[in-house]
């Protein structure tokens, strides 16, 4: 990989993680199809670009993480969050962990593939625009929508 594939699929990273849609299959995409890199490497390339996002991350919503770990010493509305993103997380590993094997050891061409991820995402796409946005705050967080957001996201 040259300097500038990396740069143009970082920035593509950047966008698409904050769009309704696999920021990972759109680079793995955008890998498979402009640059024609092999499907495991393209799928490769993109979880490592995931450490630029939580570099990114850490440091845009550095006061806000700080705030939940403190509040693992304290009775403050941000445990109730702490919980729910911990519940998520370890609720995501497996499905993502489980898939990640099964994509890697499908015996199926490139193209086939890539035809896949696309319909996938344009299907996330879709169906995140006609589920409304709830807009309760922390308070109404429940360890049933974090096992069931963790297993989503995986």
């Amino acid at each position: 990989m040259d300097y500038l594939q990396a740069v143009l699929l970082g920035v593509i990273q950047g966008f698409a993680e904050w769009l309704p849609v696999s920021s990972q299959g759109v680079v793995t995409l955008v890998d498979r199809l402009f640059f024609k890199v092999p499907y495991r490497e393209a799928v490769s390339t993109a979880v490592w670009l995931h450490a630029g996002t939580l570099i990114a991350s850490v440091i845009y919503f550095r006061n806000e993480l700080r705030n939940i770990i403190l509040s693992v010493f304290s009775q403050r509305t941000e445990r109730q969050l702490l919980k729910f993103l911990v519940i998520a997380t370890l609720a995501t590993f497996p499905v993502a962990s489980l898939l990640l094997r099964l994509v890697l050891n499908l015996n199926m061409p490139d193209a086939a593939l890539t035809i896949i991820i696309g319909v996938l995402l344009v299907g996330v796409y879709l169906t995140r625009r006609t589920i409304p946005q709830s807009s309760t705050g922390c308070g109404y967080l429940s360890s049933k929508g974090a096992v069931l957001t963790g297993l989503i996201q995986g």
